[in-house]
């Protein structure tokens, strides 16, 4: 029974190590980047992401999901992504190529509020 369990989990293990290799035999890496849209090319398909220092470019495929995170979760096209909106992507890295797998839009941060210091009463006591 061990021996069983033990072959039917080394099965899936290799199952879906296949799946994640592509079709020219490359080592594919799923991960995620979150940061404000930086530029949008509509001719070549791609968006650039920045958050702090690091910035990314993703290839995004007419089949990619996107949708705005929120109340309504709408579904976005590639022609309304913007600079400087908020985005969470999902994707594929195949050596040097980053590819969109998902697309989530974030709502605005808004800036936290934040109380005066209060400095404490003084008073005499007897």
């Amino acid at each position: 029974m061990k021996n069983r369990l033990l072959l039917t989990a080394l099965v899936l293990v290799f199952a879906l190590g296949s799946v994640y290799a592509s079709a020219d035999g490359a080592a594919q890496t799923m991960s995620t980047f979150e940061g404000k849209v930086k530029s949008v090319d509509a001719k070549t398909m791609t968006v650039v992401v920045q958050n702090g220092e690091d910035s990314k470019s993703f290839i995004v495929g007419h089949d990619v999901t996107m949708m705005r995170q929120g109340a309504p979760r709408d579904k976005v096209a590639f022609a309304d992504l913007k600079a400087g909106e908020r985005i969470l992507v999902h994707y594929t890295m195949t050596g040097t190529t980053m590819t969109a797998s998902k697309m989530e839009l974030l709502p605005a941060q808004t800036a936290a509020v934040t109380q005066p210091a209060t400095k404490p009463s003084a008073t005499k006591t007897e």
